[in-house]
């Protein structure tokens, strides 16, 4: 394989990792919205655990792309495009961060009738 084909397939396995954390904090919003809908702290907590992985999959994204940088040098269009990926997991790991702030909202209405505000 040429180094130019591998480091393509590479760019395409960086694609294809942020797309799975984009359906993942998707994933993770929904939940945390349906949670907040139904007053459900039980699916809340699933939002929880879909952060932990959302975060870790930013770190390992964004490993991916130091290594190929630091490996390939890449110039141009491929530079941007790593560093707009950098860009891109870092808003993508604030959704998911938004969306376990809307699930643990829901800790503090619990249980209240709707339209009364928590305790100051």
């Amino acid at each position: 394989m040429k180094p130019r084909e591998h480091f393509d397939q590479e760019l395409q396995q960086l694609s294809d990792s942020i797309m799975l954390m984009a359906s993942r904090v998707e994933e993770e919003m929904s939940i945390a919205l349906a949670a907040y809908e139904r007053m459900d702290p039980t699916l809340a907590s699933v939002v929880g655990d879909l952060d932990r992985q959302v975060n870790k999959m930013r770190f390992e994204i964004e490993d991916r792309c130091i290594l190929l940088i630091a490996k390939q040098q890449p110039a141009a269009r491929d530079l941007r495009l790593i560093i707009a990926s950098l860009n891109m997991i870092v808003d993508l790991e604030r959704m998911g961060d938004q969306a376990k702030g809307v699930a643990k909202a829901l800790r503090h209405v619990h249980g209240r009738p709707r339209g009364t505000l928590p305790p100051q």
